[in-house]
């Protein structure tokens, strides 16, 4: 049974709290955990990957000969310094506890006796290692430590911290602070450094603050700005969302070459404007051309350390705001930037809330296991300039280690470092497969490359890469997207775990033919129809930049001849006998076949089938002859068959920007794929 205790805080005021506070060693103090500690926390019970998604890790490499008992003492008084690394969390997440001192143990990693190759290998093993290991949020230590020796002259320095004590901006603080506590101890000198602000008061003011007149109308601010329908971001995925959410991530780097840097500070000056809205305007622009959408809601960061002067303060501080914005195609750049950056203003002035409690407040009609308001991030870490970082006679340097795990499904870091931008962007592998995150990066480069050049284009008219350009060249064969085999139905399914479409008089007067024909002129039919349905997605879909045909994940799916397989249609399979696809079957885009649930039975498809765009079809049914599915339809044994539309043409082939007309058939859809 747990132990009522009553604890004091600075202001004299007794806190009862439900759990013993002095488990876990001396205590300091208590203090309410922040609104954005809570969801930090509740996120990261969801699971061991949610868990260590929350690891903040960076790597100083320190060259020279380094004093590790210096180094040692000084992270014993870097401890004791900021409260925030002495805090651990109460079992409900709702209580800081504030330990009177800690300590950590460093740890040195001899790898100097070891080839380079191995000592390289080593090292990205302790690197990955550390990343997937988790913090006892009640236990604590939430802050840990090693050293690793590659050399007599030669060290990395490992600080890792639990993202709910640690925000960016305090990993910098921190380290600014270990150097100077570092030269000191070295030079057996008092370290420079006035006494920082404490997290514990910062928690105690949030909590006043979420009472006040101001924190009210910040709600209805955002409740405002999030009225009506919340837009989902459809961004070109590869894989499709898994049913349940993940947190497997990892990391891909672009680095934004000088003369292009100071051709965006000089438009950042010339529309007074920050680098970091600049950026920000240009990242909003690049997911309006490659998704199409024009209202789009990206989370920016509100640092708590700089919205109250307290730059030396270490903690999580960071309230995330669902900046919404709306693009017009034909409004020109420096328009949008200026109408951005009074929009971001007002998000500043209303920040006293958190993306996490306005989801509590807020419906949605989407999946609800996954990221509901703020699937993509967008951050600036602050940087203290390299020369206000000094190891006493040491070169150095750092880097942010990857982690692989990730609690958005895009979060871009953009550091900017002497003359150079570095966009660091973590991203969840289970949406996204890494070449189209290269891909995207490469895209936002020669987006920034085109605003800095003449920021008055309009937006629908800036540079992006498509498959037209480099890329087209070096695109596989069309015979490495295309499969187009004839094989024997082999699959078999239980007559009571069938969902049956039966033949369709409509379309049985309205026969198939070979969509694709085999044989010759198979490459020029191929490569035509691909050319004109990149140019109608680039007509419906502004934007639009690759067609992607997934057959390539089609390896053992049986399909059979003339099949037309629309843009981003997917068809998942775990097992080569679960998808059997008939003859003359047109897959409209983005209709998806699932059949990679535990125990499925598969799917089938008869022959001379149409099936809608966005339709969804699920494991153990089987769709007879000459059937039709609309637009949107879910297929599904559970499904009763007279639901099912028989006969009844889809209403339109693309929801998105501009309908493509009325079709009745996958004939007549391919019949109007003339040249444009």
């Amino acid at each position: 049974m747990k132990n009522e205790q009553n604890n004091r805080n600075p202001q004299g005021k007794l806190i009862p709290v439900d759990f013993d506070p002095f488990a876990y060693g001396d205590l300091y103090m208590t203090a309410p955990s922040t609104e954005a500690q809570k969801e930090v926390w509740v996120s990261s019970q969801m699971g061991y990957s949610a868990s260590c998604a929350y690891n903040e890790s960076i790597s100083v490499h320190l060259h020279g000969p380094l004093d590790v008992e210096s180094l040692r003492s000084a992270m014993s008084e870097l401890i004791q310094r900021h409260d925030a690394l002495r805090t651990t969390f109460s079992p409900d997440g709702k209580t800081l506890c504030i330990a009177t001192s800690g300590e950590i143990v460093v740890p040195v990693i001899d790898l100097s006796g070891v080839g380079k190759s191995t000592s390289e290998k080593q090292l990205s093993g302790l690197l990955k290692d550390d990343s997937k290991t988790t913090f006892n949020l009640e236990k604590g230590p939430l802050f840990r430590v090693k050293i690793v020796k590659l050399q007599e002259k030669k060290h990395i320095v490992i600080l890792t911290a639990h993202y709910i004590i640690c925000d960016g901006w305090s990993m910098d603080v921190l380290l600014h602070d270990l150097s100077v506590l570092y030269s000191a101890i070295t030079q057996g000198v008092k370290a420079n450094l006035k006494e920082p602000h404490r997290f514990s008061e910062y928690a105690i003011m949030q909590a006043k603050q979420a009472q006040s007149n101001e924190s009210n109308e910040a709600v209805g601010y955002w409740l405002k700005q999030l009225s009506g329908k919340i837009p989902v971001l459809n961004l070109p995925f590869n894989k499709p969302q898994p049913r349940t959410r993940s947190f497997n991530g990892a990391l891909e780097v672009l680095e934004i070459d000088t003369p292009i840097v100071s051709d965006l500070k000089r438009v950042a000056v010339e529309f007074g404007c920050s680098i970091f809205s600049t950026l920000l305007a240009g990242f909003y622009v690049l997911l309006y051309r490659i998704s199409g959408q024009e209202d789009l809601i990206v989370g920016i960061p509100a640092a708590g350390q700089l919205l109250t002067g307290k730059n030396d303060l270490v903690g999580h501080c960071v309230n995330v705001l669902p900046l919404r914005s709306h693009i017009n195609g034909e409004q020109e750049f420096s328009q949008y930037l200026r109408s951005l950056k009074t929009k971001m203003l007002d998000a500043y002035d209303h920040n006293q809330c958190t993306s996490g409690s306005l989801q509590e407040k807020i419906s949605f009609s989407h999946d609800p296991n996954w990221i509901q308001l703020v699937s993509v991030f967008v951050t600036n870490t602050h940087k203290y300039k390299r020369e206000e970082i000094i190891f006493d006679g040491l070169d150095i340097d750092y880097f942010l280690n990857p982690r692989y795990f990730e609690t958005y499904e895009i979060n871009m870091n953009l550091y900017e470092c002497a003359d150079k931008i570095i966009l660091k962007c973590h991203y969840n592998t289970d949406r996204f497969s890494i070449s189209s995150i290269r891909y995207m990066l490469e895209q936002f480069n020669e987006l920034l490359i085109g605003i800095s050049r003449d920021p008055e284009k309009k937006i629908s008219q800036l540079p992006i890469r498509t498959l037209r350009g480099k890329q087209a060249k070096a695109e596989k064969s069309p015979k490495e997207y295309w499969k187009i085999e004839k094989y024997p139905n082999q699959s078999q399914r239980r007559k009571d775990a069938v969902a049956e479409v039966k033949d369709s008089p409509q379309r049985s007067k309205r026969p198939f033919r070979r969509v694709i024909p085999i044989g010759e002129e198979r490459e020029n039919t191929i490569t035509g129809l691909r050319n004109r349905l990149l140019q109608l997605l680039a007509r419906i879909v502004p934007g639009a930049t690759s067609l992607r045909v997934f057959l390539h994940r089609l390896r053992g799916v049986k399909i059979g001849e003339g099949i037309w397989i629309g843009c981003d249609a997917i068809i998942e399979t775990s097992r080569p006998d679960l998808v059997t696809i008939g003859n003359r079957v047109v897959i409209g885009i983005r209709s998806n076949i699932f059949a990679h649930f535990h125990e499925s039975e598969g799917v089938r498809i008869e022959d001379d089938v149409y099936i809608g765009p966005c339709a969804i079809i699920l494991p153990n049914v089987t769709i007879g002859r000459g059937a039709v599915i609309a637009a949107g339809s879910v297929i599904s044994v559970s499904v009763p068959p007279m639901t099912l539309v028989q006969g009844n043409p889809a209403r339109s082939i693309a929801k998105c920007g501009t309908s493509l007309g009325l079709f009745t058939s996958g004939k007549e859809f391919l019949n109007s794929l003339k040249p444009l």
